[in-house]
């Protein structure tokens, strides 16, 4: 489970805590989660709902194929309830797609920002699950452009993607980043 408080700065990233939780919900059963404060927070929690392919489906005889996604954000997006995404990078398959890392590396010189990950529904629900603070850099004779560069990862079990979502990308400030989103697909043999 994850919480945000959408509270942040073009510089500060907002109140997050992810809680690994491992359990199973009885058919029926429901999840909540409330707050004390009368404050906003997007609360979200991850997992995985399925039925049986068939009497004899086994892990390993599903077929994995890769879900990679390469892009260039370099639009000013200063809005922090995720409106105005610069880029979509992966999209939920049939099964759901598992996203395992995403990888930012600037392209020129960069001031304190910001970049934001995002969940969209397609319809109307977005929800930032990650912010990546961005220092200055001045690319010079000695420093690359590209000395900023970080690595989102989701863990050994990577985030689940549901169908008809996607991850979506944004930059605080007009700057150049290269955005690489690696994942998983899977279909089961017929």
């Amino acid at each position: 489970m994850k919480y945000l408080l959408l509270r942040g700065s073009a510089t500060d990233p907002t109140f997050e805590i992810t809680m690994p939780v491992d359990f199973v919900l009885k058919s029926g059963w429901a999840l909540y989660a409330s707050t004390e404060k009368a404050e906003t927070f997007h609360v979200f929690a991850e997992g995985l709902d399925w039925t049986y392919y068939a009497s004899s489906v086994r892990y390993e005889s599903t077929r994995f194929s890769a879900a990679t996604a390469v892009s260039n954000i370099s639009t000013a997006n200063p809005y922090l309830g995720g409106a105005g995404y610069s880029a979509q990078l992966l999209s939920g398959s049939n099964n759901g797609t598992i996203i395992q890392s995403v990888t930012i590396k600037a392209r020129v010189s960069t001031t304190p920002g910001m970049i934001r990950l995002f969940i969209f529904n397609g319809d109307t629900l977005v929800l930032i699950i990650k912010e990546i603070q961005v220092p200055a850099v001045t690319k010079s004779g000695t420093t690359p452009a590209h000395s900023f560069s970080h690595t989102v990862t989701f863990g050994d079990k990577g985030f689940a993607l549901m169908n008809g979502y996607t991850l979506n990308v944004s930059t605080e400030k007009g700057e150049s980043f290269n955005v690489i989103a690696q994942g998983l697909t899977w279909t089961y043999p017929s």
